[in-house]
């Protein structure tokens, strides 16, 4: 991020801001990976408060008790927002802004763009190890499988007999464009809180990577926004009696 308190050059991302736009109108999961894959070639302005020369980022919380930075797409958005025209801010690439949002001693849960606007929250569980495979001009997708790798529908169950708060299981495969990067994004109902869920998705996930064919896996709540049609007309490989 740059060391420029006061920023004097503007920051334009239109193309960004039609696809929040889209987003903001419908929550699918290929809206959410065309904003992902958009955001990762852009520059983020990030309003910050300087006090005796320790600075500190602006977070705002949701009714789930989770607490997101703020960060805007552009300059218009940033000055209609600004408490003041004092106000300071840096910029950020979006590998820095998701580098300083997931650092564990903020305590945060992500990255919201644009608050009370166009409004897209990132949340960290994903966005580390979904960042690597976004680019500009190498789009991802998600579907259905050709196969399931041995045993893996299996071991789902076996994990969740044994997990009373998930009630079902998804399995969907991801791949970019050039088939460079593909992997498992197993989503999940889950009933359990906030702090203990992140931890039921890292033991699930750690439990079934030996059963990904050595590709890549991420899980994901159904509640989340970039996952909303995902499940749609999709049978889980794993339902609560």
């Amino acid at each position: 991020m740059e060391n420029d308190y006061i920023l004097k050059e503007r920051v334009e991302n239109k193309k960004l801001l039609e696809l929040m736009r889209k987003m903001r109108k419908e929550r699918t999961s290929q809206n959410m990976l065309d904003v992902l894959s958009e955001a990762a070639g852009c520059t983020f302005i990030v309003p910050i408060e300087i006090v005796n020369d320790t600075f500190s980022f602006h977070a705002v919380g949701d009714n789930k008790g989770r607490k997101f930075m703020v960060s805007f797409s552009d300059s218009d958005s940033f000055d209609i927002n600004k408490k003041d025209d004092d106000q300071r801010a840096v910029t950020s690439s979006f590998v820095d802004l998701i580098d300083a949002a997931c650092q564990e001693n903020l305590g945060l849960d992500g990255v919201i763009i644009n608050p009370g606007s166009e409004e897209v929250i990132l949340g960290k569980e994903m966005l580390k190890d979904i960042l690597k495979n976004m680019s500009p001009d190498n789009q991802v997708k998600i579907g259905d499988p050709d196969h399931y790798p041995v045993d893996m529908k299996k071991m789902v169950a076996e994990f969740c007999k044994d997990e009373p708060s998930i009630s079902k299981v998804y399995v969907r495969f991801f791949q970019n464009d050039d088939a460079t990067s593909q992997g498992w994004l197993f989503i999940v109902e889950c009933s359990a809180n906030a702090s203990q869920r992140q931890y039921i998705f890292d033991t699930f996930n750690r439990f079934m990577k030996p059963y990904c064919d050595g590709l890549d896996s991420f899980v994901a709540g159904t509640d989340e926004d970039y996952v909303a049609n995902a499940t749609e007309g999709v049978t889980p490989v794993y339902e609560k009696a």
